[in-house]
């Protein structure tokens, strides 16, 4: 018995072939097809392979107005929005995209029936997101997926723009760069400037950051000791969240003890 044809992504006319068509019942095999015009269509191999197929049906009806018919879709929008914060100024997001360089390959820039095609035979559902895989480059076949809204939510501190002593990167090119994880690079970030400070690289990169010398004192004021990091104290049956708070000033004592970080 023959192997049976493959025709996922191949072109027949203005049909393009996306996966074997498993609601038929005929002996005949049938592929799911979509055609440029944005309709589907459910045609057998020989039909597609002999040329008598070749669209949905609209060749007969196409005018030199018609349009794909798909405005009101979900997948449209995406597109649409897609272009509008890489090309239009006055878009809400175009400083993060338009303005720093992003853009649309010319493949999609003009064409959503190329958009959408692609989107189909990559996993496109409406319960996903387009995601750029590299941030630094814009959107094209290559650089782009359907993921769930919590893979995007988990991926956005990679996202995120932060200045630092001056110099504008994402969280993960600093990690890269650095070698500290995205999260405490952020951590440190949002703290720094939640204390109103203009963020330098001693305040998120400082080996120091991440063993800070805590000093414990009596009520009174007298120095009992001062310990290398609030862990230091805490494999010694403090608590090192209760530390910190207190060096922070969220606490004013823990297990009767004053506790600030040594110097302050």
């Amino acid at each position: 018995m023959s192997k049976a044809l493959d025709l996922t992504g191949k072109r027949f006319g203005k049909l393009v072939a996306v996966q074997v068509d498993e609601s038929n019942i005929s002996k005949k095999r049938k592929w799911v097809c979509i055609c440029d015009c944005g309709n589907s269509v459910s045609v057998t191999t020989n039909n597609l392979r002999s040329g008598q197929t070749k669209s949905c049906g609209c060749l007969v009806y196409e005018t030199k107005n018609q349009t794909h018919g798909m405005k009101q879709t979900r997948i449209y929008g995406i597109w649409c929005g897609m272009k509008k914060r890489c090309n239009n100024p006055n878009d809400k997001s175009y400083a993060h995209y338009g303005k720093k360089g992003i853009k649309v390959c010319k493949e999609w820039e003009n064409d959503f029936v190329a958009f959408n095609c692609w989107s189909l035979l990559n996993g496109y559902s409406d319960e996903l997101t387009i995601d750029r895989i590299d941030v630094n480059k814009g959107y094209s076949p290559e650089n782009c997926r359907w993921i769930t809204h919590a893979e995007q939510q988990g991926n956005r501190t990679n996202t995120i723009r932060i200045t630092i002593d001056g110099e504008e990167k994402t969280v993960a090119e600093w990690s890269k760069e650095t070698g500290i994880n995205n999260k405490i690079i952020y951590q440190r970030y949002h703290r720094a400037v939640m204390n109103g400070k203009t963020v330098s690289k001693k305040d998120v990169f400082s080996k120091d950051l991440c063993k800070r010398r805590v000093a414990q004192y009596t009520t009174n004021g007298e120095l009992v000791k001062i310990w290398d990091c609030a862990a230091d104290a805490g494999r010694n049956g403090y608590s090192r969240t209760a530390i910190n708070q207190c060096c922070k000033g969220k606490l004013k004592t823990s297990y009767g003890y004053v506790w600030k970080y040594a110097g302050e």
